[in-house]
Parts: structure tokens; sequence; C-alpha cells
């Protein structure tokens, strides 16, 4: 099967799944396409043109809430991660107040969009007042874009965030530190599709997890380097896969344990939402998009 996500550290675990499954030992990943932004993602979930979409939780409850005649078959049935943010910034740039004027990338105004403007409201600097915004797409595109120079900080979610420090790049703050909890990205289908399709969407999980311990074993670690050496650019240091594995994989790692949703990181996205978008979500039922056959709340 084919799965549209972004570039982010997803796909570092299907990495994984692939060498498991050459090497006989695991089930067969789907296949990945890229998402440029947000926008993409949610057309691509809302029309079903793929069954399965990983994008942030955040971008599922904007799905859901859209004016599309699919809006309310969209569900989310796997937590993937609750971010691998950070935001970081270039050396002229070595605070938060040093922000002030400067232009700030987001992908969209969905996504983690909202998760950025609370942290830097958190440090008194407020939207299109202290600091410029730039749409820039997907984190990999804006991971690039930074590099060139286009504008002043971002989020970038890991492997990006390592990647871009090893250049003299810094990170001001990570999601998980500044706001304690986020639920970052999950995987949504259309509910008639899970339906229709629960054998699938267990494989598609069970995949993803298998994978997922099998990386967090020590005893595979040096294989592990060699899986996301070859994921990363050739001029990669060994310090920085290194770092790179320990993040993705390591006893902190921000991916979700069997694919659960913690309830307080999915308030916080709740929150934020109605926020910055001002949308009133007094009356809105999460749980209404959340099928619990193939995930648990803790």
């Amino acid at each position: 099967m084919k799965i549209a996500q972004f570039k982010d550290a997803t796909e570092y675990v299907w990495l994984v799944a692939d060498h498991l499954f050459r090497l006989g030992h695991g089930g067969s990943p789907p296949q990945r396409q890229f998402v440029a932004d947000a926008d993409e993602a949610h057309q691509l979930a809302l029309s079903g043109a793929c069954a399965v979409v990983g994008m942030s939780l955040d971008d599922v409850v904007t799905c859901s809430l859209a004016n599309h005649e699919k809006a309310p078959e969209i569900t989310t049935f796997y937590g993937v991660l609750r971010g691998f943010l950070s935001l970081c910034a270039e050396a002229a740039v070595p605070d938060f107040k040093s922000l002030r004027g400067r232009v700030v990338a987001i992908d969209t105004y969905t996504g983690y969009a909202s998760a950025l403007f609370e942290i830097l409201e958190k440090q008194g600097l407020e939207c299109e007042t202290d600091f410029r915004v730039a749409l820039a797409g997907a984190t990999d595109l804006r991971f690039a874009k930074l590099l060139q120079g286009d504008f002043s900080a971002t989020l970038l979610g890991a492997p990006f965030d390592l990647l871009v420090q090893e250049q003299g790049f810094h990170s001001l703050a990570t999601v998980l530190e500044a706001l304690g909890g986020y639920q970052g990205v999950v995987f949504s289908a259309h509910r008639c599709w899970l339906d229709n399709n629960a054998s699938t969407a267990r494989h598609l999980t069970g995949v993803f997890a298998n994978a997922l311990i099998w990386a967090s074993l020590p005893q595979n670690g040096p294989t592990l380097l060699q899986i996301l050496g070859r994921g990363l650019p050739d001029s990669t240091s060994a310090t920085t896969v290194a770092r790179i594995a320990d993040r993705l994989f390591g006893t902190r790692s921000e991916f979700c344990p069997d694919g659960a949703l913690c309830r307080s990181d999915l308030r916080g996205v709740l929150r934020l939402y109605a926020k910055y978008r001002k949308v009133d979500l007094r009356t809105y039922d999460l749980a209404k998009v959340i099928d619990q056959r193939f995930l648990s709340l803790i």
C-alpha cells in the first residue's frame, strides 16, 4: 500500500522497516509519498486519494472541520510521535529577543504553527508585530531554505534539527521543553476505509511498531547507524548520525509507544488550535475523530 506523509522522523522508522523486510525479518512496509506542505496533506486526506496520511493531529482537526463532504470521515487510528521539534535559528540569533524584526518560517498556518506561536508568545514575541512569518513548506524543505538563508528561524523536526546544528545553527527551544506536551504526527484515514481494511491498517501499524522496537535495542545499534547513514546527507558526520540515532530511538525518544495518545498532549493541541485559529472548540468532540480499535489513550 501507499502512505502519504511528511519527510520527518516517521520516515526513519520506515527505513528500518525496509531493512528488516529485505532480510525477511518483518512485514512489508508501505510505499511513501512525501507531501510538500500541510495543504497537500489535507487534500490527500479529504479526497481519499491516499488511503493513509501521516500528518499532525492539528491537521486532522482541520480536516474534520473542513467544508468538505468527506470531513466527517476523517479519523486517526495511530499515534506516531509527540514532536521531535526544535526551534532552530541562525548564529546571528543567539536568543529569543534577537528574533525581533526577523523572519520566522512555518509550513502553513496549520500543523505546528500554533505551537511555534505559543513558544514565541511566552517569550514576549507577537506574530507579525515582533517578527514576520514566511510560509516555507514541510520540514525537509524548511531545512534546506534555512541553510540557504531564506529566513532566520523555524521549527524543524528530527533529524533536520540536528543536521542544521552540524552546520552552525542552534536550538532555542524544543516543543516538549516549552509546552510540556503536544501531539504531533498521527496516521489518519477515512472511517469507511478502516472498516473495510482493518487488517491492512493493523499490518501497517504492526510493521511500524516492530521497526521501532528493533531500532531501540542496543544490540542493533551498529546496524541502525548504517541504516540511518544511508538516509542522511553524505556529508553527515558519524557523531551527528549517532546523535540522531539516540534522539530518534534512545531512552528519550518522542515516538508514541504502541501508538498510544496522551490525553494531556491532545488537550494541548486543542487549546492552541482554538487560541491561534480563533475557533470555538468548546463543543468539539475529539473522541469522534479517534478510532480506538487501533490505539489507546493514556
